[in-house]
């Protein structure tokens, strides 16, 4: 029952994010929300279910709440910015992934939503190993920070979508993502 609650919650505050991703500018703000297709890692954050679920008492609250924002953002992954990269580390971070996408399918299921099979994606990138690590983007000179996680991502998604196939490609696009027009001038070697 608490579960269900649980969830119930976390599936309204996730439809309030996406509802106010859509629209027009933020009241009293003027800012004009995030566009369909770029919401970052934080995007689906749900601050009512985490104090739910401590309200609740539930063991292993952190992973509990974790869960259910995966759940979130896999039910809405073609709102993501880069979404096989997201996908990717989604399933990573859990030891058996299987019971996730059927939790997935299941919720999916109960919402009378369409699910989606993550395998092709999870497949490719398994194919398909990282090009670069965030030591190699260090060595590139571009300073620690948080850039350089959403640099590796925005890497990753190139790497699993075919855009980028070798190091060289992917020091060029990380540089080029940077900015910083004296690492983007890396020697290029043709194919």
């Amino acid at each position: 029952m608490f579960a269900n609650l649980l969830v119930d919650v976390a599936l309204d505050e996730s439809r309030r994010i996406v509802r106010g991703r859509r629209k027009g500018p933020a009241p009293g703000t003027g800012r004009v929300a995030t566009p369909a297709g770029l919401l970052g890692r934080n995007a689906f954050r749900l601050p009512r279910t985490n104090a739910l679920a401590h309200r609740l008492h539930l063991p292993r609250v952190r992973k509990v709440v974790q869960m259910v924002e995966d759940l979130s953002r896999l039910s809405h992954h073609r709102l993501l910015r880069n979404p096989n990269a997201q996908i990717e580390m989604i399933f990573r971070r859990w030891e058996n992934p299987d019971l996730l996408h059927a939790l997935y399918e299941a919720t999916r299921k109960a919402a009378s939503g369409r699910a989606e099979d993550f395998r092709p994606i999870l497949a490719k990138g398994a194919r398909r190993k990282p090009l670069l690590s965030g030591d190699d983007i260090l060595a590139l000179g571009i300073p620690e920070g948080p850039q350089v996680e959403s640099i590796l991502e925005r890497v990753r998604e190139a790497t699993i979508t075919g855009a980028v196939s070798n190091r060289e490609e992917a020091k060029r696009l990380a540089a080029f993502l940077y900015g910083d027009e004296e690492l983007f001038a890396l020697p290029h070697r043709g194919r």
